[in-house]
């Protein structure tokens, strides 16, 4: 007879296998010089809500909000991303 999760240990085993995947592509990012953790979670936000603005996704990231514009210009320098300015931005 198999063994079934309750549904806590169904989160736990979960969370960990996910933590345990997201130390692999931290490791993997550093090793290979691609960029840093928070280079990843802004592809992946961007990727799910194209044409976010930088505040918008320092929020939902939790990060502060120079490190964000800093890492999204990186991205932008090295071609991963395209920085435009948004039709409602006033600074022109």
């Amino acid at each position: 007879m198999g063994t079934s999760l309750n549904s806590w240990e169904l989160a736990t085993e979960t969370a960990l296998i996910f933590d345990q995947w997201m130390r692999a592509i931290a490791a993997s990012l550093r090793d290979e010089g691609a960029g840093s953790i928070n280079q990843f979670w802004i592809l992946l936000l961007a990727s799910e809500r194209p044409r976010i603005p930088v505040g918008a996704a320092a929020d939902v990231l939790e990060l502060n909000y120079t490190t964000t514009a800093e890492c999204a210009a990186q991205l932008a320098q090295a071609g991963t991303i395209a920085k435009t300015t948004s039709e409602d931005d006033g600074r022109r």
